[in-house]
């Protein structure tokens, strides 16, 4: 039984990690009724993070009124990637004119987390650092719209990152590469080439997925 405070956030917490972790997968039910038994609480705090699960594009409302994990599909995650190349590219082009030496820094320190996360098949490092580095590149930008939308899809991204690893752990040691690259670049006040190194850790994702699906052995 969970204690009252926060009860729906609580939830949203619970549920999030579940479907990242690909435990609830693609078009999986979650039924209103049985959460609020599980967990004994009433309906209202389930009725709300799941509202807010669906602000955050990881379940989609039923018609018949259930809720059921949102599907990836090869179309949601082409779309998914053109949303955040655009917002990033952005935050990359603000950022690289606005940096400190202490945010440099940090930022540094997440791409060496993420470089030591690959060989010891560390995902969880390795997935929390890079929402670090898209974090502190929008909190550089300085774009109060652009970050308040990213915080709230961060949950989508942090999902398609355990999913690409569990198609292809391999292609980490390629986005790892672009992410010191995109460092790098920033560092030298490079916007534009920090954004094309931004571009291919992108892409490599996404090339994951295209060549699963074309082998037809996607099974989110």
């Amino acid at each position: 039984m969970l204690k009252r405070e926060n009860l729906s956030d609580k939830l949203v917490d619970i549920y999030a990690k579940k479907i990242i972790h690909n435990e609830l997968k693609s078009n999986d039910i979650i039924v209103e009724t049985q959460i609020a038994k599980e967990w004994g609480v009433s309906r209202s705090p389930v009725r709300d993070a799941l509202h807010i699960l669906e602000r955050q594009k990881l379940v989609d409302k039923h018609k018949s009124g259930s809720y059921i994990v949102r599907e990836l599909t090869l179309s949601y995650l082409r779309n998914f990637h053109d949303m955040v190349t655009m917002f990033y590219q952005y935050s990359l082009l603000k950022a690289a004119k606005k940096h400190t030496p202490k945010e440099l820094a940090y930022l540094l320190s997440l791409v060496e987390t993420v470089e030591a996360s690959v060989p010891n098949q560390d995902f969880d490092a390795y997935v929390d650092a890079i929402t670090g580095i898209g974090m502190i590149l929008l909190k550089i930008a300085d774009n109060l719209l652009i970050e308040e939308f990213a915080q709230e899809m961060q949950s989508a991204q942090e999902r398609i990152q355990y999913f690409a690893i569990s198609l292809c752990p391999d292609h980490l040691n390629e986005t790892s590469r672009h992410i010191r690259q995109v460092y790098e670049h920033l560092a030298k006040n490079d916007s534009q080439k920090a954004a094309e190194a931004f571009s291919r850790f992108l892409t490599a994702i996404t090339d994951v997925f295209n060549q699963a699906y074309e082998a037809n052995t996607v099974s989110s």
